[in-house]
């Protein structure tokens, strides 16, 4: 019947579904379109002029719309028809509207005031439509919405300058637990930080399209839930403007961070990406650069557990810090990791034990990897090592280098090292034996897995009157012998020329010694008493 026109007397049939339209033209200067929904029972329009729509007021209200419906079915809409750019509905005292009403909001229309609305059924607004005013609270129940949308409180006009941040509390905390909050793919700015504190899912377009941009001193986004998921959007920073943490993970547990980029956060602290706890959390595709302080920051300083957590895909590239500063953390395991071009160092790791880590190094700061004294149990597996990689193993207690090497790293041991000179570490065992910082022209060592191999030049040194049958060097970086080993030296007793010695160290000893062959003394002597030697051992 389409075109027709209908008189007073017509029947009319309407399909179930599918569109309709009705043109009222009993004025030769007015079209007038009708919903479908005029047409149907239990359909409500509140009265924009009412004073409060959470009373009954004059039948004409949200409230008298819910308290009519009852437990039937049936919607409200808020239509816009002020004539005006926009048409306000006030709501000063706080209203449910039940699972089976639904509430329609037409584009220009607003529902503002200081009560709150707990909506429980159906939702239906325009994603980038504004329909909630700056001072009304909302809730919305499991089955209202497929996902909640910043544009709801806030009109993103100009998209990277208008403030959006009131906009995005206001979505994720009317967000219910275990639902979503959806990002469109624009640019929304935020000038103070945001907390995610809810096992609520924030999902973006993607990380090419949707943008999360910080403006200002503070750490932009702090999330301290479990299950909870985040992805597929890139926290920039606003050059120039843009100092502190760009994500920072208080509490990870069981939750999943997906295709992600954390870029130009600025300051010491600018790091892109911080974990402070999270156990069976999992990353995954998440790049991070241009940082200036690090990409990937793991750092268990409160006390809380970092365990069990994944990580495949990391890109690190071009950060100040490290790509990966693991300052604490057990049983991580991170595969498919690329750091490239980082100024502070590739990957860090200190305080952590029993962690995974396969990796791809390229044009990092060196040493390229450094494992300190108090890590253990690491096992690092080298897909690819280039560009004069380096290495700085101290830690005693088993760490693992695997991998393809080139450069300097090739064979698997990280540099010769060297402590700073302290006159201390040199002693007699009956007597004095001076050494000062001249006298040395090598003191070296280098640590793979548990073997400490130490390299020792000594030239010009003294021996005092009352003279030592053995002289004693500290073992570096205090470590403990694990096993006694023993090897041959060259010794120089008071300038007398070259002659066989014994190197040695004693299990549960933090020295290496050094005799003469028949053990006799060594004969006082004044800048005349040399000593040479290299001995690799075992230690705890």
């Amino acid at each position: 019947m389409s075109g027709e026109k209908l008189s007073a007397k017509t029947k009319l049939t309407v399909p179930a579904q599918g569109d309709f339209l009705l043109v009222n033209d009993t004025s030769a200067t007015e079209t007038k379109q009708i919903s479908i929904l005029n047409l149907m029972g239990n359909v409500y329009y509140p009265n924009p002029s009412a004073s409060d729509q959470g009373v009954t007021g004059s039948s004409d209200t949200i409230r008298y719309a819910v308290d009519t419906i009852s437990t039937d079915s049936g919607t409200i809409v808020l239509r816009h028809n002020s004539g005006s750019a926009t048409t306000t509905y006030t709501l000063s005292t706080s209203e449910t509207i039940g699972s089976t009403i639904s509430l329609v909001i037409e584009n220009g229309a607003i529902l503002d005031g200081a009560g709150t609305l707990t909506m429980n059924g159906k939702f239906v607004a325009q994603p980038a439509q504004q329909v909630f005013g700056s001072s009304i609270t909302v809730t919305f129940g499991a089955q209202s919405v497929e996902a909640t949308r910043p544009e709801w409180f806030t009109t993103n006009t100009t998209p990277g300058t208008t403030d959006m941040t009131t906009a995005l509390a206001a979505a994720y905390d009317a967000t219910v637990t275990g639902g979503r909050m959806r990002l469109l793919p624009v640019t929304y700015l935020f000038t103070s930080a945001l907390t995610w504190d809810s096992k609520v899912d924030v999902i973006g377009t993607s990380r090419q399209t949707t943008i999360l941009m910080k403006k200002g001193t503070f750490t932009g986004i702090t999330v301290s839930s479990d299950e909870a998921s985040v992805s597929d959007f890139f926290l920039d920073g606003t050059p120039g403007d843009a100092v502190g943490i760009g994500m920072l993970i208080t509490n990870g547990t069981l939750s999943e961070f997906r295709r992600l980029r954390m870029a130009r956060q600025e300051g010491v602290g600018g790091h892109g990406l911080s974990i402070t706890q999270s156990v069976l959390g999992r990353y995954n595709q998440i790049t991070l650069d241009s940082n200036e302080g690090d990409g990937l920051r793991i750092s268990d300083v409160g006390g809380d557990p970092i365990t069990a957590t994944d990580f495949t895909h990391i890109s690190s590239h071009d950060n100040t810090g490290w790509g990966i500063n693991l300052l604490g953390g057990d049983t991580l395991t991170g595969r498919s990791i690329i750091l490239e071009d980082n100024a502070g160092g590739a990957i860090n790791i200190d305080d952590a034990t029993r962690n995974f880590f396969s990796v791809y190094f390229e044009n990092n700061a060196h040493p390229d990897l450094v494992m300190t004294s108090n890590s253990g149990k690491n096992h690092i597996e080298f897909v690819e090592m280039d560009n004069d990689g380096t290495i700085s193993d101290s830690s005693a207690d088993g760490n693992v280098v695997t991998g393809n090497f080139h450069g300097s790293a090739a064979n698997k041991y990280p540099e010769w090292e060297t402590p700073t000179f302290d006159a201390g570490d040199y002693t007699g065992n009956d007597g004095g034996w001076t050494v000062g910082a001249g006298d040395v022209t090598t003191f070296s060592h280098i640590i793979q897995d548990k073997m400490m191999t130490v390299s020792i030049t000594l030239i010009a040194t003294s021996v005092l009157a009352t003279a030592s049958q053995a002289l004693y060097v500290k073992i570096p970086l205090s470590k403990t012998a694990n096993k006694s080993m023993n090897t041959t030296s060259i010794i120089s007793d008071a300038g007398g020329g070259d002659e066989i010695g014994v190197m040695r160290v004693d299990a549960g000893d933090t020295k290496i010694t050094f005799t003469l062959l028949d053990t006799a003394q060594f004969t006082a002597s004044t800048n005349t008493t040399e000593i040479k030697g290299t001995l690799t051992f075992e230690i705890q």
